[in-house]
């Protein structure tokens, strides 16, 4: 990217995967940035634990579009190879059912209608035909909204914006969409789940998020070697590379807001002005916590309340001793019911009794991650976010429910015996590490038709001269739409 007309000194807040994107693009265009992360390490929600030869990716674990990032190192003149040395995982996810059914999710459309074929011959010939539909949504999304950044006027007037919006059928619930096409609930839970990747309910969620399924059965699914966190270190590499000001332990106290425009940071007791601003944090929290209300009267502390926060995350992190032959790099255990799953999280606000468990186990791909025999198990299940509700759960009683239901339910017998490095994450510590409303992985949740579609805009109504980027905006969750929205960022402030 050549330097622009006008160099800029533009200040980042939170060194996520958006800050440390947007930094990169920007800096690479010419411009002077300073990103403060209040963190020790750089990562937001994408970060690592590491205790007695156990590697933990915490967050983000599942990688698609590979493509997003090696963009980056292209933009400065490097090697995408060197700095995204991408591989591709043979088998997506294995899916484990409450029966005993096994399917093993991978990119060859032969091998997956053979599984399905297994338990339903039906679902089996259906899914090339759901498998187009899910491109054509993607391809949709790709051309009319992935690259807008519906902050300006312009973005709204393609003619084909409105035919494109219809297209991905945006009024149609995931579920509802799913059962057009299978019948048997082992197909249907094993696709259903991709609302969840946004922090939402298949029931509620519009079909849009159907092209997930594309992004995995037509793309793949990745890893890099070293763990998920490789990526934020080549992210900060590249940021250093190209001139980006990283400030560790610089939690920032405040935007400095005159006559509704941003003009710099409040920062270990400073005032330090800037040309711009882009904030990569939680929206809400960000508004709450660095923004006098009367600053945010879009915000209000009471709009903020009304606002349903998607699904936060309760994760175990275990280091074992033996390895489990039933697990692969990506393990998902389906119980009988996963529609209770979803009243749990929207309606009761409780931890699930009988959840969904997601297992990555990296060391099946990337023996370094774990000692010699040994397996490094980041065990996550769907949590409601914070709530009255939930407020006295006791979190440590329920990792032992979880871990008996892995002994059990998973067949992963005498776990507990196994057992050398166990460490546990609540919403409550996801709020505390990322500053997350009500420790919401996703920010809000995309259960209606507004919230999916229009979400928060990158560009305040009320501040000037300020960007929010992550996945509580436009264009949404997930690591490969985070670095998207860290683009269109970046090229909103290049022309403004």
């Amino acid at each position: 990217m050549n330097a622009t007309h006008t160099s800029r000194h533009i200040a980042i807040v939170g060194a996520g995967i958006g800050g440390l994107c947007t930094a990169i693009r920007l800096a690479a265009a010419g411009h002077t940035v300073d990103l403060f992360e209040k963190n020790a390490a750089a990562g937001g929600k994408l970060f690592s634990y590491t205790e007695a030869g156990f590697h933990f990716d915490v967050g983000p674990s599942t990688l698609t579009m590979p493509w997003v990032f090696e963009e980056l190192a292209t933009l400065v003149g490097e090697s995408p190879a060197k700095w995204f040395p991408y591989q591709q995982v043979p088998i997506n996810h294995r899916n484990v059912f409450a029966d005993g059914t096994v399917l093993d999710s991978t990119t060859d459309l032969h091998a997956m209608q053979q599984g399905i074929a297994a338990y339903s011959s039906r679902d089996a010939a259906r899914f090339p035909a759901y498998l187009a539909e899910a491109k054509r949504i993607y391809d949709h999304s790709v051309q009319h909204f992935f690259s807008r950044s519906f902050a300006e006027w312009r973005d709204f007037l393609s003619p084909a914006l409105l035919g494109a919006f219809l297209a991905v059928r945006p009024l149609q619930a995931m579920a509802a969409f799913h059962r057009r096409f299978f019948q048997d609930p082992r197909t249907l839970m094993m696709l259903d789940r991709y609302a969840t990747y946004v922090g939402s309910s298949p029931y509620q969620a519009p079909a849009t998020l159907a092209m997930i399924a594309h992004l995995e059965y037509g793309t793949g699914v990745w890893y890099l070697p070293g763990g998920t966190s490789t990526l934020i270190c080549s992210l900060t590499g590249l940021a250093e590379q190209v001139g980006v000001r990283l400030h560790l332990n610089a939690p920032v106290a405040q935007l400095l807001v005159d006559d509704r425009t941003v003009r710099g940071l409040h920062v270990h007791g400073e005032r330090l002005a800037f040309d711009r601003v882009v904030v990569n944090a939680d929206l809400l929290a960000a508004h709450q916590q660095l923004l006098p209300e009367r600053d945010r009267p879009h915000l209000t502390d009471a709009r903020i309340a009304a606002r349903e926060p998607s699904l936060s995350g309760f994760v175990l992190l275990l280091g074992l001793d033996r390895q489990y032959e039933t697990l692969e790099h990506h393990t998902l255990f389906f119980p009988a019911r996963y529609e209770l799953e979803f009243t749990s999280l929207f309606r009761t606000h409780q931890p699930i009794e009988d959840p969904a468990i997601y297992i990555c186990t990296n060391s099946v791909t990337d023996p370094t991650t774990a000692p010699p025999g040994g397996s490094n198990l980041f065990v996550l299940v769907n949590a409601p976010s914070l709530h009255p509700a939930n407020a006295e759960v006791d979190w440590a009683a329920y990792g032992e429910h979880i871990l008996d239901l892995l002994a059990t339910r998973c067949g992963l017998t005498n776990i507990r015996d196994h057992i050398v490095v166990r460490r546990m994450f609540t919403p409550h510590d996801l709020q505390a590490h990322t500053n997350a409303h009500r420790g919401a992985i996703y920010g809000l949740s995309s259960n209606s038709f507004t919230s999916a579609f229009f979400r928060p805009p990158m560009r305040s109504p009320q501040l000037r001269n300020a960007l929010f980027v992550g996945g509580s905006t436009h264009p949404g969750g997930g690591t490969p739409m985070v670095a998207l929205g860290a683009k269109i960022a970046a090229g909103l402030i290049e022309r403004s």
